[in-house]
């Protein structure tokens, strides 16, 4: 049951082909707690992202894969195929491969991070059929010349 509600809810697993052996590659909360304790960035701020660069940084750009690499065991502990110093003896290095590497963990990253909250101009500004407007409410605060429409702004 909860491969099916997983599977619905992230889509198809993503894998990173290692040595010719996919893997599944997935940041889920261990993941990223991982990596936190090894780079000391989050991957919930996606400016962290553009530092996971193989060419920049060949350490961060392993630490992320060796934590997306983790899955969880019957258990209920948490593994991965491969410690960090296995895992460098096992990536050839050449172009072909780290960058294909590089988009699965992109991808990997897009399925479990948060989705950005929309910003202001993809709200709709009509009600959807059969929806009530929302009503402004003007009080003395938020109609008063200090305040003015910064803080009416605010409370819409």
């Amino acid at each position: 049951m909860k491969d099916v509600l997983e599977k619905e809810i992230t889509g198809e697993p993503v894998t990173v082909a290692i040595r010719g052996t996919e893997r599944p590659i997935a940041f889920q909360m261990h993941a990223v707690i991982l990596y936190k304790q090894k780079t000391g960035d989050s991957l919930f701020d996606p400016k962290s992202w553009s530092k996971i660069d193989l060419q920049a940084d060949p350490e961060r750009w392993m630490a992320c894969l060796w934590a997306g690499l983790h899955q969880q065991q019957p258990d209920k502990s948490w593994k991965a195929p491969f410690t960090l110093d296995e895992l460098a003896g096992l990536i050839n290095f050449d172009f072909a491969e780290t960058t294909a590497i590089t988009v699965q963990i992109g991808k990997a990253l897009s399925v479990y991070m948060p989705k950005p909250k929309p910003v202001e101009a993809d709200i709709p500004n009509a009600p959807a059929p059969g929806e009530l407007a929302p009503i402004k409410k003007e009080t003395a605060a938020t109609s008063s010349s200090e305040f003015g429409s910064v803080l009416s702004a605010s409370l819409v």
